[in-house]
This record gives structure tokens, sequence and C-alpha cells, in this order.
């Protein structure tokens, strides 16, 4: 093999690795949207209720969800994206009026 051929073969590789590289960096997920991922994922896929209280988190989410900062940002994420429905003030859910409560969209 020339000197030609290996330069052009070395600059070929550096090209697509550094494609490799910006595919792998851009695909990269932010850590507060893969725990609400989570957490989405949990409620369609398991959640037998209609309705969630903001303390249930905490208690049957997932682990990573067990501190109230971390269940309170993953809990608005799901709320903003549309899979959790706010109740009105009062709503009865279980029994009991709630003053914070969610209906699951399972769609």
């Amino acid at each position: 093999m020339s000197a030609e051929t290996m330069a052009n073969t070395i600059k070929l590789a550096e090209y697509y690795l550094s494609k490799e590289a910006r595919l792998v960096n851009g695909a990269s997920i932010p850590p507060d949207i893969a725990q609400a991922e989570k957490l989405r994922l949990r409620l369609v896929e398991s959640w037998d209720k209609l309705e969630i209280l903001p303390s249930d988190i905490l208690q049957f989410g997932p682990n990573s969800l067990r501190d109230c900062n971390a269940a309170s940002q993953a809990f608005s994420i799901v709320v903003k994206a549309g899979w959790l429905v706010p109740l009105d003030p009062g709503s009865e859910v279980r029994d009991r009026a709630r003053r914070e409560a969610y209906r699951v969209q399972k769609m």
C-alpha cells in the first residue's frame, strides 16, 4: 500500500469516526427527560388506576423517583406532555376529596 493510499484511508476513517461521534453525542437524552420517560412508561404500562396522586409517585414510582425533587420534576414534564391531566381541586379520588390529582392518559 502506498503512502498516499494510507493517508487517504486515514482521512476516510477519521471522517466516519467524527460522524459517529456526532451521532452518539447528539443522541444523548437529558437526565430529566429520561426520568420523565421512566415515569410515563410506569404509568402507561403498569399503573392500574385511572387517577394518580403526586404522593403515589414517591410510594409506587420508579426507585429513581422516590426523591421529592426528582419526582416533582419528572411529574411536571409528564403533565406538560399531556400524559397526566389535572383534575379540579376537590375531585374525589379513592373516596376522598383531593387538592391535587391527575387522570392518567393511556394514549
